[in-house]
């Protein structure tokens, strides 16, 4: 806003050289300070913006208000690329037509800075370009260019055929344009509405934004209830397999949500509000106003091209066939539930090193396959973590280094078991804590778990009512026999078991 009277004003005060800013916004605080953002072009802020001049803006500014009003000026550093132009125009769409971002990440963008103009030219199927018309969303864009960069922006659409009427009509996006987002399926909305995609959490860590959603395995649950305003504070951890937030939730009490089971080490959740730096806590932090359960395809975090393929034949870790002559009950009729007989299922259960699936290592995976009701067989390893296991960890599982230390790694299984979960719906008790812990290292070492899951800890409390639904409980519940507990594969058959017992239920 270089024609406002502030800024002419402002530029009467200043030598020709100085006049080097463009008037963003003025906004008047909490506090009641006048908060001023002015924006300076890179080269220029480098070349001219010194203490010296910044005084002499502050003495022009505070001839313009009543003495006692209080003003801040902030000088805000543009850097006129086409990547960072690129940038802001999505981020544009994204916060403001949630709607039609993804359709728009379709369209073709040019970009030409010259002088003090930023011109874009955006081609657009015909849909899409009656939409942007009507709507003015093109001008808005233009407006939202003007207000971040020091040159005025100017958006020119462009229709073409849609391409289902012209299949000639060939129109790519070009990468660079396209915000960097993670596809999720929301299973389960606890508070207000996710109307966004999630971002990549690596992309906005370190910058505040107005609204923000995110996605990721949860981790160092901590909560604090506040008497006063009757809510708890749920602060934890965001990890998407490219980085970690920190994020906190007022929770307040209502029969609809067991914040608890909710909100709880393990679990994944996509959560949006607003990513601000916490007064309380000195840091960044994403204060939440929306949040939902949700399944991560951890494969849209990459290219699919990034990831492995199915192995052609088992390479160090072979399944061995299972039999179990209780699955052979000549005495008991039981009528098999058509789920179990057209689908195949791999149970699986993981010993970690911790809690923490953002940081924590698998030591030890073990699964069986059910097919047609049956389970078939059985896949088991130990896995050097390649880390010292702590003790806490070893009076769970019973796993020690002198175990693992001459065990593969897990980048040395995981290709194994990949393909035994290949076109499998996955099972475990639980299921968020072990999935997080899977897909995170298995994206590490390129491999993409996306298979659908189902949680027998989710399932047994709709199917069951019991006084506590951790697996040995259950299971004891059930008459299904358990030995070994928190060892994988001894884990497995057992959650394998309460699985069909469960999917047999009417």
């Amino acid at each position: 806003m270089t024609n406002t009277p502030f800024m002419e004003k402002l530029n009467k005060g200043l030598r020709n050289e100085e006049r080097i800013f463009k008037l963003k916004e003025a906004v008047q605080q909490k506090n009641n300070v006048i908060r001023i953002d002015l924006l300076v072009n890179a080269a220029k802020y480098d070349a001219f913006l010194n203490n010296e001049l910044k005084a002499k803006v502050n003495e022009i500014i505070k001839g313009f208000f009543p003495a006692g009003v209080k003003f801040r000026v902030n000088y805000i550093k543009t850097i006129t690329e086409q990547k960072y132009v690129f940038r802001a125009i999505n981020d544009y769409i994204y916060n403001n037509s949630p709607t039609v971002f993804p359709s728009m990440q379709s369209a073709k963008y040019d970009v030409n800075i010259k002088g003090d103009t930023i011109t874009v030219d955006i081609t657009l199927e015909k849909y899409l370009y009656t939409y942007v018309k009507e709507s003015n969303l093109h001008q808005d864009i233009a407006n939202y260019i003007s207000s971040n960069f020091w040159e005025n922006g100017q958006v020119n659409i462009i229709e073409v055929p849609n391409s289902d009427d012209f299949e000639i009509v060939s129109i790519k996006p070009q990468r660079q344009t396209s915000l960097r987002i993670v596809e999720i399926d929301v299973i389960a909305s606890y508070w207000g509405t996710i109307a966004q995609n999630p971002r990549y959490i690596m992309d906005v860590v370190n910058a505040e934004h107005n609204r923000l959603t995110v996605c990721g395995v949860v981790a160092n649950v901590q909560t604090k209830y506040i008497e006063k305003i009757d809510k708890t504070i749920y602060s934890f951890t965001l990890n998407d397999t490219t980085g970690n937030i920190s994020a906190k939730f007022f929770a307040k009490a209502t029969k609809r949500v067991d914040w608890q089971e909710a909100i709880k080490d393990g679990e994944t959740l996509v959560v949006s509000g607003e990513y601000k730096v916490d007064t309380y806590e000195n840091r960044l932090v994403l204060s939440v106003r929306s949040l939902a359960k949700c399944i991560i395809s951890y494969g849209s975090i990459d290219a699919k091209s990034d990831f492995y393929t199915v192995n052609d034949t088992y390479i160090n870790i072979f399944p061995k066939k299972f039999y179990d002559a209780i699955q052979d009950d000549l005495f008991t009729i039981v009528e098999t539930s058509k789920d179990l007989i057209n689908k195949t299922y791999v149970v699986f259960d993981l010993e970690t090193t911790g809690t923490d699936p953002g940081k924590d290592s698998i030591v030890e995976v073990g699964a069986v396959k059910v097919v047609a009701g049956k389970i078939t067989e059985s896949f088991n390893c130990l896995v050097n973590p390649e880390r010292p296991i702590p003790p806490a960890a070893s009076q769970v599982n019973g796993i020690t280094d002198d175990m693992v230390k001459n065990e593969y790694a897990f980048r040395d299984v995981v290709g194994d078991f990949y393909k035994f979960t290949r076109d499998a719906i996955l099972v475990a008790h639980n299921a968020p804590f072990d999935i997080a812990f899977l897909t995170r290292q298995g994206v590490e070492e390129k491999y993409d778990f996306d298979n659908l899951y189902i949680d027998t800890l989710v399932m047994a409390r709709q199917k069951l009512t019991l006084s506590k639904y951790n697996l040995e409980f259950i299971c004891k519940s059930l008459n299904i026999q358990l030995e070994g507990a928190h060892r994988a594969l001894n884990d497995a058959v057992a959650t394998a078991k309460l699985f069909i017992k469960l999917m047999n239920m009417q």
